[in-house]
Order: C-alpha cells, then sequence, then structure tokens
C-alpha cells in the first residue's frame, strides 16, 4: 500500500508544477499547482467518426480532438446557437474543435443618456 502511494506521489509530481510563492511570510513552504489532467494514455484522444469526403463538415462534437488527417478540412463547429466556420491548419492539432467556436459574445458597456 505504501509503495501505491509513492507512485501516486510521484506522478502528481510529474505532472504539477510547482511555484514559489509571491509572499514572503509563508517562508520557503512550496506550493503545488495541479496541471489539467489529460485523457489517459491507453484510451487515447477522443475522436468522433467524421466523413471526410465532404467540403465543410458540419458537427456538434465540440469535445473532438483535432488529429493530423483533419488538416486542410473546413468544419462548422456548433457553439451552442450558430455553426462557427473553422479552418483547421496544423497548428491546430492536439486542440479540441470547440476551442475555436467561443460559446459567449463579447461585452461592450455602452453609457445610455438618462435625462
Amino acid at each position: 500500500m505504501l509503495g501505491q502511494k509513492q507512485v501516486c506521489l510521484s506522478r502528481v509530481a510529474q505532472i504539477a508544477e510547482v511555484r514559489q510563492p509571491n509572499n514572503t511570510a509563508q517562508g520557503d513552504r512550496m506550493q503545488v499547482t495541479v496541471a489539467r489532467l489529460s485523457r489517459s494514455a491507453w484510451k487515447g484522444p477522443y475522436i468522433v467518426p467524421m466523413d471526410l469526403s465532404q467540403k465543410i463538415i458540419r458537427t456538434q462534437a465540440r469535445a473532438c480532438t483535432i488529429i493530423p488527417s483533419f488538416v486542410g478540412h473546413k468544419f462548422q463547429v456548433h457553439n451552442g446557437k450558430d455553426y462557427i466556420l473553422v479552418d483547421i491548419t496544423e497548428e491546430h492539432v492536439g486542440h479540441k474543435l470547440g476551442e475555436f467556436a467561443p460559446t459567449r459574445k463579447r461585452f461592450s458597456y455602452r453609457q445610455t443618456k438618462n435625462k
């Protein structure tokens, strides 16, 4: 049992980012910030089967991981209301389709005249 805890702690230490706190009153204690854990390696990336023969592919699978065979294709990704056109390049590989279709509008405050 002790061996399993040591393995788990060593794994967390590998994926965690250790940083020095800004507050010097805490002494020389280190804080561990756990990084976002990715999908387990044995499962592989989450991919939805899609027909890549179409010119523009319409999908609601925002969680689908972009793989190298998607490069050069155009996707219309659903943002909850509309479909946003996303042209896949090599820099997008490894990211999710939903990262390139924002779900929220930009907010700009406009002051009105109330006289």
